[in-house]
């Protein structure tokens, strides 16, 4: 029995002791153990910097990717991982306490995408051509090393530059030139512009020259009127088969007398006519007759145009009209229309480009030759392109031209792709006044140029220097206008590039672009000898 109660307090005594540790070593706090793994691949990641929040505490992981927080108060955190090269994630974990939660985290390696792209999918020269650009493009976000392969077999072409380096977002222009010498016959190959793995093909192609010989006059029309005895025209060689051989038939009239008949005339230049009339001959009140210049199978007429006067203003040297150009001294480019097309007439050949097809009238500014008719209300896109920025680099220049029923739109204008911002442009506003832009838009506020849509023809004449500008009409001063400075023509485009524009529903003729300014006298000169 003794030995019983011996016992029995043994054992409530023990349960106390070890009650009481029990108490003593309560656990109030948790943990938060985890690996950070590749999301691509799901290695594990080392040198990944761990922080928690709140706390601040920070662990770098090892090679087996592992980090810990130990001791943590229960309740919610948040990690963050973060390594160069990955995009940075955050999780967030609640603490139980007395255990270890998982707080394993995953980053995403950034994609180190150079995305290349080129601006054209093909070149195409036609026969024409000898030189064409394209871009190479990065819209990645990573600098690439690019190169042009597929070169070695074509002999009838050169790309320069053919490697380069671009940073992200930007471009690289590349030229192709073309050796027509070597082009007998179409030709067509792809090149591939490289860059790291990727490659973009190329199509060139490219014609046989076609070589032509083709004439084009200065004026179809001669208006002897009652005074003049002597007018003149040129004749100019536009083809690109050399010298072109001309005559001159049809010369029935008796009152009419030419000079030279024939001639040969090299290619890009021009030969002067000389048309005289005897007055004393002419036997109607109006007469009329024609004249026709061949070369090479084609036929121009001249229609010669007299009245019976006693002819005092013969302009052999005594004044008038001559049928020549006047003021040519620094004139870039002149788009006279008179042989249907938009050819310039000057030696720089900036040729323009119709398109939707426009029609010429006869009815011109001083009953001569043709007139351009933009008809934009029916078709909107019939505009007149000179891909060209013939006032490039310039800070002075003049522009003249006429203009009948017109209405609010560009009469001329420099555009970089499809944009007009900061480029040079003359426009007529539905308010009425016509205004310039330079980087920011002049108005001529003191002339009312609604008057001027009066279904007669009227010279327009713009002069810009330094940073001011004159307008004229008909050859009078009619305003003057400070304006933003010279405007950004000097951007020199590739494909695309900065070009001039015509885009009004208008007649237009005579349209001249000059490299300098041009003073009052030369905008009488002009415009007396348009008239």
């Amino acid at each position: 029995m003794k030995t019983t109660c011996i016992k029995t307090i043994c054992l409530l005594f023990s349960i106390l002791v070890l009650g009481a540790c029990s108490k003593d070593e309560e656990v109030f706090t948790g943990n938060i153990a985890g690996k950070v793994t590749d999301a691509a691949t799901g290695e594990v990641l080392q040198g990944v910097t761990v922080t928690i929040t709140p706390g601040g505490d920070a662990r770098t992981t090892g090679s087996d990717g592992y980090f810990e927080f130990r001791d943590l108060e229960p309740k919610q955190y948040e990690i963050q991982a973060r390594k160069s090269g990955y995009t940075t994630n955050n999780k967030t974990v609640t603490v139980i306490t007395g255990y270890d939660v998982p707080g394993d985290i995953q980053l995403a390696p950034v994609v180190q995408d150079g995305k290349l792209a080129l601006s054209v999918s093909s070149l195409n020269f036609g026969s024409q051509n000898s030189s064409l650009s394209f871009s190479i493009q990065n819209n990645g976000n990573a600098t690439f090393n690019w190169n042009i392969s597929g070169l070695d077999k074509v002999d009838w072409l050169s790309v320069n530059p053919t490697t380069g380096t671009l940073v992200a977002g930007k471009s690289n222009a590349v030229t192709v030139t073309l050796n027509r010498d070597r082009v007998t016959e179409y030709k067509e190959a792809t090149i591939l512009v490289n860059a790291d793995d990727e490659s973009v093909a190329l199509k060139i192609t490219a014609e046989a020259e076609v070589k032509t010989s083709k004439i084009a006059l200065t004026s179809s029309v001669l208006n002897f009127g009652t005074a003049y005895s002597s007018l003149t025209f040129d004749v100019k060689n536009i083809g690109n088969a050399g010298d072109v051989n001309w005559d001159i038939t049809g010369i029935d009239a008796a009152w009419i007398k030419v000079t030279p008949t024939a001639g040969t005339t090299a290619m890009g230049k021009s030969s002067a006519v000389k048309v005289d009339i005897d007055r004393e001959k002419l036997v109607e009140e109006r007469n009329t007759t024609n004249i026709l210049v061949n070369a090479d199978g084609e036929s121009l007429r001249v229609t010669i145009n007299a009245e019976k006067g006693n002819g005092n203003n013969d302009d052999g040297n005594g004044g008038g009209y001559t049928g020549e150009v006047v003021v040519k001294s620094g004139l870039q480019a002149y788009y006279p229309f008179d042989d249907e097309t938009a050819d310039d007439w000057t030696e720089n050949e900036l040729d323009g480009i119709l398109y939707e097809s426009p029609i010429f009238s006869g009815e011109t500014p001083n009953g001569r030759g043709k007139a351009l008719f933009l008809n934009t209300n029916k078709y909107p896109n019939q505009v007149l392109n000179i891909p060209y920025n013939p006032l490039k680099g310039l800070t002075a220049y003049s522009i003249s031209l006429w203009v009948k029923d017109f209405s609010a739109g560009i009469f001329l204008g420099a555009v970089d792709g499809n944009s007009w911002d900061d480029y040079m442009c003359l426009y007529y506003k539905e308010n009425g006044r016509i205004a310039c832009m330079q980087r920011v838009s002049s108005e001529f506020s003191g002339y009312n140029a609604a008057s001027l849509i009066d279904g007669n023809w009227h010279m327009l004449t713009y002069v810009q220097v330094s940073g001011n500008a004159k307008l004229y009409v008909d050859g009078k001063l009619v305003d003057s206008q400070a304006t933003g400075g010279v405007s950004n023509i000097s951007v020199e485009g590739t494909v695309g590039g900065t070009r001039m524009l015509v885009d009004n529903n208008m007649k237009m003729d005579n349209l001249r672009i000059y490299n300098r300014k041009l003073s009052a006298d030369e905008v009488i000169e002009i415009y007396n000898a348009e008239k």
